[in-house]
């Protein structure tokens, strides 16, 4: 019980961790879809009846990225409803046992399985979380490190 008890406050903290970050992460993500969207735009206007099934893969492939990038990350919103439901549910069936001197049959096995299923969501909620956070904090690295070399080469600064 303990376990999932933690697990749960696990997935709100670290839900409470990404949101001071959301605004750079969204900015980002803002730019990512202006650069696909003239990308796709330009791959669209060269696309002719006579165009192979590689460029028709790509011109696809960019138009599900952009779907993609479009809509609220599905780890930050689905991905983290799902695994507190599930540790939220283990918690419940733990429960059980402390109004019940004989749990139900089967009982454990069940148990068992939602902490698991807990588990490995959460496993995948914070790759997910780490991932998103990664993408940002190297672009904002790259931009830091931009503004180092500009300060570098401008010779009043020397």
């Amino acid at each position: 019980m303990e376990a999932s008890v933690v697990g749960s406050g696990l997935v709100l903290a670290m839900y409470a961790l990404i949101i001071p970050m959301a605004h750079r992460i969204f900015e980002e993500r803002v730019r990512d879809l202006k650069s696909m969207i003239v990308e796709f735009e330009n791959l669209k206007s060269k696309i002719t009846p006579e165009s192979n099934d590689k460029e028709m893969n790509k011109l696809n492939n960019l138009r599900l990225e952009i779907k993609e990038v479009t809509g609220f990350p599905f780890i930050l919103g689905v991905g983290v409803v799902i695994t507190f439901v599930l540790y939220f549910f283990s918690t419940m069936l733990d429960s059980t046992w402390l109004i019940s001197a004989s749990p139900a049959e089967g009982l454990d096995l069940v148990l068992t399985l939602v902490f698991w299923l807990a588990t490995i969501s959460f496993l995948f909620l914070g790759l997910g979380a780490i991932s998103n956070i990664s993408v940002f904090m190297k672009k904002e690295f790259e931009e830091t490190t931009k503004k180092q070399k500009e300060i570098g080469s401008n010779p009043t600064f020397k």
